[in-house]
């Protein structure tokens, strides 16, 4: 006798879903057991039903701040909702789908000022609250009006005012992995004072023959895509998830220096204590000392980037970022932080 097997919508719609390869920048080849894309209410009443299976979730983006393992067990959730909606001339909603530098772009044609300093920083518009991006003196919370999310725990509906999101250097509430973000509402002030005091700019509208006052918003920008496209590798070409490591902010009394002087780092004050240092000068002035490995390394024009060489695994990411770790606290006694998510199985 051959017994029929019915299976439900829900059954049905995860069958479909099963063992999805999950794009990421690095280049991991990491598969999932389940994938669910967002694009519609629809959908997340379907995530709603797996809410109260209390499944367990990974939400991801565009996969551009990610350290994969070869599998992950959890259900991958990502959200592609895609729209921009203009509530006034400061105020605009953003689908967490929409394309980050496709977001910076829409602003710089409407008029809306702030975030030209972080064009061409890969990923989506819902992945830039999470880890508060932040570029060329600018962060993004400053123009954050609020999130829209669902709470993963009990599948409502709510929206995170801009201080609830808890924002404070590369951080913010939803690392905690309880909201998905289905939307995010900025506002841009009317009157805009350009940043533009990193050397890096500083040192390129000098080859322009540029000074401040030629300065646009638009034009900052465009100066700021040729420093990004110049310094940091294309995904697409050379595996990698940009920054790895944060700058390191310390106390003065704290930092060590054995075989440099002060003059070799890229220190920032902070305040009379603190200062914060470029943690890729410091991995240049080390990396002489790294052991070969055939599969990462850092990018010859930024130390700061770790590449994908050969088919790494996440292991090989791992052993080759404590390698680092250990080495800049063994020669400047600070503990460098890592910026992207590394995801366990």
């Amino acid at each position: 006798m051959i017994q029929k097997l019915t299976l439900n919508r829900l059954e049905i719609f995860l069958i479909m879903k099963q063992l999805k390869k999950i794009h990421n920048a690095l280049n991991i080849q990491s598969y999932a057991d389940n994938f669910i894309q967002i694009t519609s209410k629809s959908e997340i009443n379907e995530l709603n039903n797996l809410i109260n299976e209390n499944r367990s979730f990974l939400v991801i983006g565009e996969g551009t701040n990610l350290v994969l393992p070869e599998n992950i067990s959890c259900s991958v959730v990502q959200p592609k909702i895609n729209f921009i909606e203009q509530i006034n001339e400061h105020e605009v909603k953003v689908g967490s789908g929409v394309n980050w530098t496709t977001f910076v772009k829409y602003c710089l044609q409407h008029n809306m000022f702030g975030c030209e300093n972080l064009i061409d920083i890969p990923g989506s518009v819902g992945a830039a609250p999470v880890q508060n991006i932040g570029a060329f003196g600018v962060e993004i919370s400053k123009f954050i009006k609020a999130v829209d999310c669902i709470d993963l725990v009990n599948g409502d509906q709510i929206i995170l005012s801009q201080q609830q999101c808890e924002f404070s250097y590369r951080s913010s509430i939803f690392q905690n992995k309880r909201y998905l973000i289905t939307a995010v509402h900025f506002h841009f002030p009317s009157s805009h004072k350009l940043i533009c005091h990193y050397e890096s700019i500083q040192e390129l509208m000098k080859q322009k023959g540029m000074i401040t006052e030629d300065l646009s918003p638009i034009i900052l920008s465009e100066l700021v895509s040729e420093i990004r496209s110049s310094n940091l590798p294309n995904p697409s070409i050379i595996p990698n998830v940009g920054s790895f490591f944060k700058n390191p902010i310390i106390r003065k009394s704290d930092l060590s220096l054995k075989n440099f002087k002060e003059s070799d780092l890229i220190i920032w004050d902070v305040d009379d204590e603190k200062i914060k240092l470029g943690a890729g000068r410091m991995i240049e002035l080390i990396k002489s000392r790294f052991q070969y490995n055939t599969n990462v390394d850092v990018y010859q024009k930024h130390a700061l980037v770790i590449v994908n060489k050969d088919d790494a695994k996440q292991q090989d990411v791992l052993k080759f970022v404590d390698e680092i770790k250990s080495l800049i606290y063994e020669e400047f006694n600070i503990i460098l932080e890592v910026e992207p998510e590394i995801i366990y199985s």
